[in-house]
């Protein structure tokens, strides 16, 4: 570990790290708090353009499995679900601001956000598989389980671009990541999850992918689906059985995982 651990947390918490839009912080606090309706969130959602046309556009698709589109916003935020929102919008928030990161830069983040986004699929199912009612919030927690890496890369960029680039299976890279820079992408991912007023069990969830499987077993549901969805993006044949689930369980789980990713990217 180096002596300069704290240096580099302390260029972590000043650096220019891509940040979620204010009117998305407002959403998710928002979406939070009990005492708050659909009609509240419309008419935060209906003073942000791009937000409104998001849902509006989601609302859209979704209308082609119901009788009736909906009508107006706040018709379409009830039809998708706060759920569904919230995911559509901090995915392509993220996507968006460290994308923005990468243009200029020799940096190809093509095979990171198909990793990521298998992961999140993978999430989805997993919890359909484990009983887990929050399925959207698996699927985020599975998008950005790997996000502490894009944000080492805007802070050291020379530095750690070179070791992303090598890295072969996950576990190498956070190695390298203790040993080199004395913190790893799932402590920052936390931190960052923090930053951005996710929900903790999905900060926990980023912190815990890469631990050792008697770590996670007794853990929450969330962080076990994120742990297992990483999992099985590296190993399709991964060994589930200590999380209750069975081989059929996985091929469930695992079958058409790839075409439904093309499809999504597109």
């Amino acid at each position: 570990m180096l002596k300069h651990e704290d240096g580099l947390r302390q260029r972590l918490l000043t650096a220019r790290l891509p940040a979620l839009p204010q009117a998305l912080l407002r959403f998710l606090e928002l979406s939070r708090r009990e005492d708050v309706g659909f009609d509240d969130i419309g008419r935060l959602i209906a003073q942000e353009p791009a937000m409104a046309s998001k849902v509006l556009t989601l609302a859209g698709s979704a209308s082609r499995y119901q009788s009736q589109p909906p009508k107006d916003l706040l018709q379409s935020l009830i039809q998708i679900g706060l759920e569904s929102v919230k995911t559509a919008l901090v995915a392509e928030s993220v996507h968006q601001v460290f994308d923005a990161f990468a243009a200029g830069r020799s940096v190809d983040l093509g095979h990171f956000w198909s990793h990521s986004l298998t992961a999140a699929i993978l999430a989805r199912r997993l919890a359909g598989e484990m009983g887990y009612a929050r399925g959207e919030e698996a699927y985020l927690a599975g998008l950005l389980h790997d996000v502490g890496q894009l944000a080492l890369m805007s802070t050291l960029p020379d530095r750690y671009f070179k070791a992303f680039a090598e890295d072969h299976d996950g576990d190498w890279l956070a190695n390298w990541e203790s040993i080199t820079l004395g913190l790893t992408h799932t402590e920052v991912g936390a931190w960052l999850a923090g930053r951005w007023h996710l929900d903790s069990y999905l900060a926990d969830a980023l912190l815990y992918h890469h631990e050792a499987v008697e770590r996670v077993v007794t853990a929450h549901p969330l962080v076990r689906i994120t742990w297992l969805a990483h999992g099985l993006v590296r190993d399709p044949d991964l060994d589930v059985s200590a999380f209750g689930l069975t081989p059929d369980a996985r091929a469930r789980v695992r079958e058409g995982v790839d075409d439904e990713v093309r499809k999504a990217a597109r």
